[in-house]
Formats: C-alpha cells, sequence, structure tokens
C-alpha cells in the first residue's frame, strides 16, 4: 500500500468516527424529553424553576406557579419548587395552601436528611406566625436554625417568643443577631416581603 493510500484510510476511519459520535450526541438530544409553554422551554426541573423565579420576580405569580408544577412534574422532590408555590400562595394571602406547599417540602426535607432546607422551614414558620399557630412558628424556626443559623430565623425565633408573651426571651433572642445582617434595610425588605407589621412588634424591633 503507498504511503498516501495509509493516509486515506487513516482519514477516513477518523471521518467514519466523527460521524459515529455526532449521530449519537444527535440521537441521545432527541431522546431527552423537551418541556414547553408559552415563554418557555426547558430540559429539566432546574431549568424550570430558573424560569419560574424570573416570572416570579415579575409578579406573574400565575405563570411562575404554572413552570414551578412542571418541575415538579419532572422531579417529584424538587424541594424549591415546594417553596416557590408556597410562596406565590403567600402573596396571594392563601396560607392554608402555602402551609401545604411548604409542609410538604419540610417533609421531603426530613426524608431525605437535606442539609439546605432552612429556608423553607423559615417560610413556613412565617406562615404559622402570620395563622396564628405561634408555638408551631417557634419550632419550624428553631428547626430551620438546626440547619443553619441565618438571622432570618434567628428573627422568626424572636418574633414568635413575643407572640407567646415570651418578652425577655424574646429580646434576647434577638440580641444574638449579627447586626451586620439584620440591617435597617434588610428588616425592612423581610417585614415588606412577608407582609408582616412592624407595628406589631414595636417594643422588640427599633
Amino acid at each position: 500500500m503507498s504511503l498516501n493510500g495509509g493516509v486515506f484510510l487513516k482519514s477516513l476511519k477518523v471521518c467514519i468516527c466523527i460521524l459515529f459520535c455526532s449521530l449519537i450526541l444527535t440521537i441521545n438530544a432527541g431522546c431527552e424529553t423537551m418541556y414547553r409553554g408559552p415563554g418557555y422551554a426547558v430540559h429539566n426541573d432546574k431549568q424550570a424553576m430558573d424560569f419560574a423565579w424570573v416570572f416570579y420576580d415579575q409578579k406573574n405569580y400565575d405563570k411562575a406557579e404554572q413552570i414551578a408544577k412542571v418541575a415538579l412534574q419532572i422531579n417529584s422532590v424538587n424541594i424549591d419548587a415546594y417553596n416557590l408555590l408556597g410562596l406565590i400562595e403567600l402573596k396571594r394571602g392563601s396560607l392554608k395552601e402555602s402551609m401545604d406547599y411548604l409542609e410538604k417540602g419540610k417533609r421531603i426535607i426530613v426524608q431525605n436528611k437535606m442539609a439546605n432546607g432552612d429556608y423553607i422551614l423559615c417560610k413556613l414558620g412565617i406562615v404559622y406566625l402570620k395563622d396564628g399557630q405561634l408555638s408551631q412558628a417557634l419550632d419550624a424556626f428553631q428547626q430551620a436554625i438546626e440547619i443553619r443559623s441565618s438571622w432570618q430565623a434567628q428573627l422568626g425565633v424572636a418574633l414568635a417568643l413575643w407572640e407567646l408573651g415570651e418578652t425577655n426571651k424574646a429580646i434576647e433572642a434577638i440580641s444574638r443577631i449579627d447586626s451586620f445582617d439584620a440591617t435597617a434595610s434588610n428588616l425592612e425588605a423581610f417585614f415588606n416581603e412577608f407582609s408582616l407589621s412592624k407595628e406589631n412588634f414595636s417594643g422588640l424591633i427599633k
């Protein structure tokens, strides 16, 4: 075989290999399910939640809810979806529905021993607080702190204790919050986000 012939065969083998790999990638891409709707097209639950949060930030709660439910169709244990759905219902003033979503998220956190679910427990505590279920609110905030001692969870403990009439404990709890995080603007945003009346805690929050 001539030198040119050998080079030709090697080139042919490389081309065949490239074509084969391209075919496999095309087949795999075609097998991946695409979830589509007005304004979005996603392959997985993470992409769905990215879209859902964008619509939530735009205050398009119906669209955010729709896409979060698509995320749950793809992955039934996506706690971020339950978190967002609970927040949407809280914005709508539907405390029971919000509680249902957040409690489902909490069950997934407990069952799977997740180490990143404090934000769901915080929101659940807020819903309990708004619903007057003060002992449950305190429990939820304390459980959140066991996962991660965020200033939001610490503030929640203080608010629940205050509402329970445990004035001294509430003041002690709020004194432990790092003032670097719990700035006046952050506190204002917290109360506004969850439609909490700051006046109810005027003796606690300066």
